[in-house]
């Protein structure tokens, strides 16, 4: 018995050395809620320890094991639950309940910035933005995160209506955010398929963002960037010009079947005889048979967005009225500095000056790096990301009060 309550904390004690390490030093946490799980542990480790305590003879072992998991369990307990309240409400949308929860400062500091947190592309929850609205929150930045309709506790169906859909409830969730009393400087923060939404959320407003925050933005339309993706992909992986070239002409051939839905025999006739090809398999993008084809053919939803051009939707909004920044991975798969060149485009000379790029060396997509190697776990958030975030949004005034926030 003694000797199985032994092995049975020392192995949880390194269960949790080793998940302490993943909570602080990898982006875990974004993904998994990590401090329930260490809080988990840390109690298991506790209740052992009083066990090994009364029937050991390991006294002074037991006693230093039992300050460090009290110490890890409150130290947890402060670090996921401390300096911020959260309240879960839900939210009304184009006839679609929202499902969403906002995260408030503990500190009496406001008024404070808000931000809501729009999703990229796919069925998010607002579980994605839990990790980034505990940290803004404890830092006096107001967050309100939500489930995209059809996935979590929202109501609706995900695909029913483009991201003309996507943009009603992001403006409906932040018509919310304004209603609260003390938040002051309010805006955006959006992830990839956010490039396009939110430019559309905010042309279904009255009272306008103060700030906008764009994390992935390629400056294309969604069929465009899936055309630089693959150009990239090609390219690091040694293939010629002539062969990207042929490559996107097949793939452009498959977008104009998506379209239209012809020449859909010609079509097959190319994808079946290169389907088992390097070129196409290593576009990793490219339909390789009927089925994938077919899939996306009756896709409504990929078909309404794939050619919405961004330029028509940026170029609506004044720099010079709301503070603009568009953040960047130089390992995205859709080249940065195209990026910016096309992004700056879309307002006029005037006013490009004040639009704010930021691009982080090592990033990739989604701001996260590898240093096990390329989609090797864990993953981390490239350095200096979260803290742009949050000190940008701190410093940018309200329209209605000039104020400046501090950091807290």
């Amino acid at each position: 018995m003694r000797k199985a309550i032994a092995l049975l904390v020392y192995i949880l004690l390194s269960v949790l050395l080793i998940g302490a390490v993943f909570h602080f030093f990898t982006a875990l946490p974004g993904v998994v809620d990590t401090t329930i799980i260490l809080l988990i542990i840390s109690g298991l480790i506790l209740v052992m320890s009083f066990i090994g305590l009364k029937l050991s003879d390991q006294k002074n072992t037991y006693r230093s094991i039992l300050f460090i998991s009290v110490c890890s369990f409150f130290f947890f307990i402060y670090d996921g639950f401390i300096g911020f309240s959260k309240n879960d409400i839900v939210l009304n949308s184009d006839g679609n309940e929202l499902a969403a929860s906002l995260y408030l400062p503990s500190k009496k500091v406001c008024p404070c910035p808000g931000v809501v947190f729009v999703h990229g592309s796919g069925p998010m929850t607002r579980n994605e933005y839990r990790y980034f609205a505990k940290k803004f929150a404890k830092k006096g930045i107001i967050s309100l995160i939500y489930d995209k309709r059809g996935t979590g506790g929202s109501r609706g169906y995900l695909y029913s209506g483009g991201y003309n859909s996507y943009a009603k409830d992001a403006a409906n969730v932040f018509e919310y955010l304004t209603s609260i009393e003390t938040v002051s400087a309010k805006g955006f923060i959006g992830f990839s398929e956010g490039e396009w939404v939110i430019p559309m959320a905010y042309s279904f407003l009255k009272d306008k963002p103060d700030f906008m925050v764009i994390v992935g933005a390629s400056g294309l339309s969604p069929a465009g960037q899936v055309n630089e993706e693959i150009e990239i992909r090609l390219r690091e992986k040694g293939f010629s010009d002539e062969e990207i070239s042929e490559a996107l002409d097949i793939n452009e051939a498959v977008y104009n079947f998506q379209r239209k839905g012809i020449k859909k025999d010609s079509l097959l006739s190319v994808l079946s005889k290169r389907s088992d090809q390097p070129l196409v398999t290593e576009a990793e993008d490219i339909p390789t048979n009927e089925y994938e084809l077919g899939e996306y053919a009756d896709y409504e939803w990929w078909r309404g967005v794939m050619d919405i051009d961004p330029k028509g939707l940026w170029e609506k909004i004044d720099p010079s009225k709301i503070n603009l920044l568009f953040i960047k991975g130089e390992l995205d798969k859709s080249y940065a500095g195209r990026a910016e060149e096309r992004i700056r485009s879309f307002f006029s000379e005037s006013v490009q000056s004040q639009v704010e790029f930021r691009q982080f060396k090592n990033a990739d997509h989604m701001m996260l790096e590898w240093p096990l190697g390329e989609r090797v776990p864990p993953p981390v958030f490239t350095d200096g990301y979260i803290k742009t975030l949050i000190e940008w949004i701190m410093c940018k005034p309200s329209a209605k009060s000039g104020l400046i926030f501090t950091l807290v």
